[in-house]
This record gives structure tokens, sequence and C-alpha cells, in this order.
């Protein structure tokens, strides 16, 4: 009885009261259906009856939806991973501050519920993740389960405060990439053998300066020579180790031949080292797209592509820059987006880091230069850099180098194009060079003088000074070779001839001043490209000159003005112009040749003796002219180009009429042939020894696209797999790594 009383009093407990009118169940109503009985003592409805479901009246509490009751060990784990978030503020707070002491309050406050004996056994999914190498763990700097007060803190301490809250992020990915940090750090020579190399190069200047505008060059705010001097500790992120290192391998590079190397602990040579330290760089950093997207990761790129070119690979340095303009884009610096701009040194002074706009702009200058040389296309025609308002804080220098930019990407369009636009192009361009000129003062395009007992920082002044003016008058070569040999008679031919023989003038005497000072051939290695060209346009300029007059001079009346802004040394009254005669070109191209072959026997360079080889076998154009019988005392002269094919340079003893664009015929007084057949590497095979039937092309003087007929570009895979290089190989397989053919495809107008 007593039971049964109890059972009636639970349900009248349960029982609810209900709206009148209310008959349906609770799952009735729950699926919004209708809810209907076949009779008035049926106690199951028809819908729950087709279901199976369970028939509940709304007079009685829901039992479906009853809270179960509390999991205990849900408890637990929320109550642990609260501990483990405590733990977490801990490290990112400082310890003393009211926030920890709060958090610490709470967390003494608030304990876990206790276990009985039933639930101790059971596994917590928690237990695993904090463990010392688990990422968690890492974040924690945790050993164990235990309490944070129990355990030593693991924060890194920095010079500026003791207690400077660790950076975390850094902690993580130092201890991810711990094993390339390893390697890259046992590459660093000894400590003294750094201190050498930077004391006795003067390389220190560039590396530090590269990618900084000058007026942070003048705070201050770059690296010093110290700072080179300092190597990163070994849990450095990868990119900051790669970067010093390759930053050093620059200076190496630029170290005199008479360096004395036994100053040094290293039992290999320098070369040996910079080997080594470069492919492991090019193998765990600058191959690995995880890891260099730093502001570290995108300079290590930048100065992989300079130590290249140094070296006198040119094709490698243009795809080591490439991909670092591509990164640079992915990261939007060219949008003016830099959040994705971080540097991954923590330990240096901010304030020496290098911008955003800084790095993006030495990528883009190199990758115009390189493109320009071996006739590539650029990776961008943005000039942001180069706009008023990015140039508001630029020194004069500053401005005329990013006008040179401009201007390359200028010229490498105008080569693109196919249509008669192409000269209009040529003379804007010129134009162009001629306001870029006037940016800065006269007396700056005097020849400097190198003082071989000034300091390293005069020294990299004049260093400069030298680069920007041969690197002017250099575009200034190379915007008008495709016109220097046209019809002699066109005047406006003309102008493009004497603007290329100047010009030319003005690089080798600046080449010949420089590298008597500055010998190392692996420093400032563009000079020594662009005096080859500079040396082959003046010789070849000699082929559409008209004949001397009776003192050996070249005739210059009705010559255009030459920019005087350019050419300090040049007064703008064409009547006035200094006399340049046959023998001081000839003076002056020897003096170039001999400089080489210097350079070349000290160094051991290749590039040097091999373009000295070049200068001996255009010689005889000189010769010729120095007679003044013309192109009639030049039976014919082979000058061998590697890969190529032999060129051939023969009087017009037929006189081949041609066309000019005008549709006027003119007389070609010679005739150049240059085979597509390639030679084996090194060969120097005569012309009579090859079979060049259907593979040579002539063009001739007078020849301007209108008319006759044209040499197409070089083309590599027109010659055969054995007889060609690797598209990649370094400069002991392939020495001018297509500048030369590059050369007479511009010089034949290959536009």
């Amino acid at each position: 009885m007593a039971s049964a009383q109890t059972l009636r009093m639970e349900a009248e407990i349960r029982r609810r009261k209900v709206r009148k009118g209310t008959h349906s169940c609770w799952e009735c109503r729950r699926r919004k259906i209708k809810c209907q009985y076949d009779s008035s003592s049926d106690t199951v409805c028809l819908p729950c009856q087709a279901r199976g479901s369970q028939c509940q009246s709304q007079e009685y509490v829901d039992e479906s939806k009853t809270i179960p009751p509390p999991d205990r060990r849900l408890a637990q784990r929320l109550g642990r991973l609260e501990e483990m978030m405590e733990k977490l503020m801990d490290h990112i707070k400082p310890e003393n501050s009211a926030a920890g002491s709060s958090m610490s309050r709470t967390a003494s406050a608030s304990p876990s519920p206790p276990l009985d004996d039933s639930q101790e056994q059971v596994v917590d999914v928690f237990d695993g993740s904090i463990n010392e190498d688990t990422p968690l763990g890492i974040l924690l700097g945790i050993h164990s389960a235990t309490p944070a007060a129990s355990q030593p803190s693991k924060t890194l301490s920095t010079p500026d405060s003791e207690n400077a809250a660790p950076d975390l992020s850094a902690k993580a990915r130092s201890h991810s990439y711990d094993e390339i940090s390893k390697s890259l750090h046992a590459l660093f020579p000894a400590q003294s053998d750094i201190d050498t190399i930077i004391k006795g190069t003067g390389g220190t200047y560039f590396v530090t300066t590269l990618f900084h505008h000058h007026r942070d060059v003048v705070a201050g705010n770059c690296e010093s020579q110290s700072d080179l001097c300092t190597v990163p500790p070994v849990n450095a992120h990868p990119t900051v180790l790669a970067r010093r290192l390759l930053q050093l391998c620059i200076c190496m590079q630029q170290l005199s031949p008479v360096f004395n190397r036994a100053e040094l602990t290293v039992r290999t040579t320098l070369s040996k080292v910079m080997a080594r330290i470069t492919c492991t760089v090019a193998t765990l950093v600058t191959y690995n797209d995880k890891l260099i997207g730093t502001s570290e990761g995108l300079q290590c790129l930048g100065l992989q592509a300079i130590w290249h070119a140094n070296a006198g690979n040119l094709r490698k340095a243009w795809l080591s820059n490439r991909k670092a303009l591509s990164l640079a884009q992915l990261m939007g610096i060219d949008r003016g987006n830099t959040r994705a701009f971080k540097s991954a040194d923590r330990t240096s002074d901010p304030r020496k880091h290098a911008s955003a706009a800084g790095v993006y702009y030495r990528i883009v200058y190199t990758d115009r230069f390189i493109s320009l040389l071996l006739g590539l296309p650029i990776g961008t025609y943005d000039n942001s850099f180069a706009t008023e308002e990015a140039m508001l804080h630029d020194e004069p220098r500053e401005r005329l180098n990013k006008a040179h930019t401009v201007i390359s990407a200028r010229i490498i369009e105008r080569n693109s194009n196919k249509t008669a636009q192409a000269y209009t192009m040529t003379q804007e361009i010129d134009f162009e060079i001629e306001k870029a000129a006037q940016s800065v003062a006269a007396d700056w395009w005097q020849e400097p003088i190198l003082d071989p007992f000034a300091s390293h920082s005069r020294m990299s002044e004049l260093v400069c000074t030298f680069i920007h003016q041969i690197h002017h008058f250099d575009l200034l070569i190379l915007l008008h070779l495709p016109y220097m040999l046209r019809d002699p008679a066109e005047s406006r031919y003309e102008y493009s001839r004497v603007t290329c023989t100047r010009a030319s003038r003005e690089v080798l005497k600046r080449f010949v001043g420089f590298r008597t000072i500055i010998n190392s051939a692996f420093s400032c290695r563009h000079v020594d490209y662009s005096a080859l060209i500079a040396a082959m346009t003046l010789l070849l300029s000699y082929l559409g000159t008209q004949k001397l007059d009776s003192t050996g001079n070249i005739p210059h009346n009705n010559v255009p003005i030459w920019p005087p802004s350019s050419l300090a040394s040049c007064p703008p009254n064409p009547n006035a112009l200094p006399i340049c005669t046959i023998h001081e070109d000839r003076k002056l191209i020897e003096a170039v040749r001999e400089r080489m072959r210097h350079v070349a026997i000290i160094n051991d360079d290749k590039l040097s003796q091999e373009s000295a080889d070049i200068i001996s076998q255009l010689m005889p154009v000189l010769e010729m002219r120095d007679k003044g019988n013309e192109s009639a005392a030049l039976d014919c002269l082979h000058l061998s180009v590697p890969y190529l094919g032999t060129v051939s340079i023969r009087p017009n003893e037929s006189h081949s009429v041609n066309m000019d664009a005008t549709g006027n015929g003119s007389m070609a007084p010679y005739q150049i042939t240059i085979p597509h057949a390639g030679l084996a590497p090194g060969g120097m095979a005569p012309m009579e020894q090859m079979d060049l039937s259907g593979l040579e092309h002539v063009f001739m003087g007078g020849n301007d696209g209108g008319g006759g007929m044209s040499l197409p570009p070089f083309d590599p895979q027109m010659l055969p797999d054995a007889e060609f290089p690797a598209l990649t190989a370094e400069a002991d397989d392939w020495t001018l790594q297509g500048v030369d053919t590059s050369f007479w495809s511009m010089l034949n107008g290959g536009l």
C-alpha cells in the first residue's frame, strides 16, 4: 500500500496543468501533426502506433527532455583545460602583473572536481597533449602536468630586459626548424676568420646598404661592420642565418686577389667555402617555400641573385631574383601591402631592418638589369617606386638610379616592338635618359678618380658613382645599338652611331680606372659585361662611318648635339666637339684589353680572358679604317661566338642595294654573316671547315627592317642538345651566358 501510494504521489507531482482543449501527445506536438485516436479508450494515438513511438500526454513532464546527471569526467577535463589556459596566460603576461595575480587567484579558487575510484583509471585525452615534445607543450613551455609554480620559467632573455616576455611563435618555429638552423650555423667560419674577412673586404658597405634608402644609411638605420661580424644564435630562424651567410659570401667575393689567405684558419680555398655555403643555403632555405616567407627570406633570394651575378652565373641570378619578385608580389608589396612582410630576426635592432619598399625596389632593379643583358622579359612593369611621392625624400643619385630602372623596362619593351613605332619609342627613351641625366649636378658626370688609400666608406661612395655612370652610358649604347649600322646616308641613324661611339668611350675609360683599383673579378661583375659591350660597339661603329679625313679624324659635321648634361666634357656646340682620332680609340681599346687580361690572370677568370679574346678578333676593323681605304681593305673577318657560330664580316663587293624604311635604295658598304649552327663548347672552328649551306643568314648596312634580309634573334633550340649547355649552366660551362648573342641580335636590329 505504501509503495502504491508513493507512486501515485510521484505521478501527481509529475502531472502538469495544460491549456483547455489540448489533447495531443508530446511526440505529435514535436512533429506538428494531428494527434488522433481510434476510440476514447485508446492510450496510444494512431501516429505513435504507426511509428512505435512513446505516446505521452502533455499533462505529464516530457521525460525525454530530462537533464542527465553531471558527467564528472567531463567536468574534470574542463578543469584541466582551465588550468592549461591559466598557464598560457602566465607565459603571455608578466608574473607580477595584476592580471596574472587575478588569474592565479581564480585558478586556486576553482580546483578540479575530485575523482572517485572508478574514474581515476580513465585515460584523459589531454594527458598526451601537454608533453614536452608536443605543440601545446612547446607553446606552454612545460615538461609535465604539474602546476606551473613548481616548474622553472623557460623564458628567453633579451639584452634589454631579462624579464621580457618571450616570443612564443619564434620559439615554436625554432623548434620545428631546429635541425636546419643547426646545419646552417655549422657553416659559419671561425670568428677570427669572419673578423679578418670583414676587415679586408670592400663589400661591407654594399651588403649592409643594399636594401636601404640613402636617408636610412645616413641616419644609421642599417647594419654596421660590427653587425656583420656577429653570428646569429644557433636557435635563430633559418632565414636569419642564411642571410648572414650570403652576406659573408659576397664579402668573400670582393676580397682582393692579393689578400693574404694565410691569415685565415680555413684549410680549403675560399671558392670552395663559398660553394659549400651557397649550395647548402639554396637546398635548405631558398628552395624551401615554407621558410622564405619572411623579410629575411626575401632578402636571401635577392642576395643569392647578387652572388650568382658576381660569379658570372647570370641565368641562375635571373631565376633566383625572379623568384624573389614573385614572392614579393605574393606578399602584396607591389600593391603597398606590408602586413605579410615580417621579420624573423628577434634579436637585432628593428630600426636597422630593411623596409618592404627598399627590398622590393632592389629586386625590380636587378630583374630589369639582368633581363636587358640577356634579352629576356622582365617580371613586372610596375614603376610605383619612381613616383614623385615615392621619391620625395630621395637624393639626386637615387632619383637617377630609379630613372635608369624605368628606362631599362622601356628599352626591353621597345625591343619587343616589331612595328615601325620602335624608332619613335627610341627617340622618346633617349629624351627620358637626357632628363634623368639632368637630375644630378653637371660636375657629377666627371670621371671619378679612385684613391687606393681612401677609407672604406669613401671608396664605396666612389665605386657607386662609377657604377651609376657606367650604367647610364650602357643604357645609351643598348638603346641606339639597333640603329648604329643602318644606312649612313640617313642623318637620323648617324645620331645613333655617334651616341653609341661616345657612350662606349665613356664606359671604357671608366672601366680602366675602376679595374685598376678594384681588381677582384667577382666584385661588381656587371662592369665587365658593360666594358665588353662598349668595346665591341666602338670597334663595329667604324664599319658604318664615312671615309676618314686627312688628319685621321672621324667627320662630325651635322651631327646632332650630344646631351651636355650626360657628358660634361662635351660642349653643346657641335662644331666644337672634341676631336677623337682612330689612334686614340685604338689606344683606349688596347688599354681595356690589357686590363682584362691582367684581371683574368690574377683571378683565373674565364670571362675576362674570353672578353679580351673577342676584342682581339675585332681589332682588324680598326686596322682597316686606319688605312683610309674603307671596307675594301678588310678581306674577311671571322669572329667566333661560342654556341652561336662564326660571325663573318666582309666587304660588300657586289654593292647590294637594300631598301630602307622610307623605300629609298642605299649602297651597303659591308655585309655581316651569322650562321645559326653552333660550335662545340670552346670550339674555334675556322670558317672554311664549317658547312654553312642553308644555315647562314646575311644582314647588311642600310637594312632597317623595311626591306632586304634580317637576322632573327638567337634561338638556342635550333642548336643540337649535345652542343648547347644547360639553360642554367654556370660560368665555367657557359662563360658569357648569352650576353654576346643578345648583343649581335640587337646590333642586327632584332626588334
